[in-house]
C-alpha cells in the first residue's frame, strides 16, 4: 500500500518546530533518509509508521 504522507509530515515538523535534521535524531533515521523521505510523493506505509511510532 502507498500513500501520500507528505503533507502530514510537514504539519507535524512544523507544529513541533522540526527541521529534517531534528525529524532524523528523533526518530533514529539519517537526514538523508529524511531528505529522500521527503523527496517522493508516495511511500510504503511501513515507513510512514516507522516515522511516526519514533517521533510521537
Amino acid at each position: 500500500m502507498k500513500l501520500n504522507a507528505t503533507p502530514r509530515l510537514h504539519a507535524v515538523m512544523k507544529e513541533k518546530g522540526w527541521t529534517q535534521a531534528r525529524l532524523a535524531e528523533e526518530s533514529g533515521v539519517t537526514q538523508g533518509s529524511i531528505s529522500r523521505f521527503d523527496k517522493n510523493s508516495r511511500h510504503g506505509i511501513g515507513t510512514f509508521f516507522l516515522l511516526q511510532r519514533r517521533s510521537a
